[in-house]
C-alpha cells in the first residue's frame, strides 16, 4: 500500500527541533531539511517500521527558520514524502 503522510508538526529549542507525523501504515521516518527550500541535510533512516513518527535533528542555529520534508518507506521500499515543504524557527535558546 500507498504510504499516506498526516499530521506533521513540529517542536523546537534553540538547537534542535523534534519532528512528528502519523502514516497510515508501518514505515520508516527520515527528514530531509536545510536553510533553503533547497533542503540538502537529512537525518539517517529510522528503519522502525511504525506508524507515528518522531525524528529529532539536533545542532541548529538558533532564532533560524528551517525547512523540511518528511519522509517515510514501506515495508517494501515505496516512499512516500509529505506534499509540501514544511517551515519551523528554532527558539532564542
Amino acid at each position: 500500500d500507498t504510504v499516506v503522510i498526516s499530521n506533521i508538526s513540529s517542536t523546537t529549542t534553540g538547537s534542535s527541533a523534534t519532528i512528528k507525523w502519523t502514516t497510515n501504515i508501518p514505515s520508516t521516518s527520515r527528514v530531509e531539511y536545510g536553510l533553503t527550500t533547497s533542503l540538502g541535510s537529512a537525518t539517517v533512516e529510522d528503519v522502525n517500521l511504525v506508524t507515528n513518527h518522531s525524528v529529532t535533528i539536533s545542532g541548529l542555529t538558533k532564532q533560524t527558520r528551517y525547512y523540511y520534508k518528511v519522509f517515510s518507506k514501506n515495508q517494501a521500499g515505496l516512499e512516500s514524502s509529505s506534499p509540501t515543504i514544511q517551515q519551523l524557527r528554532t527558539k532564542n535558546r
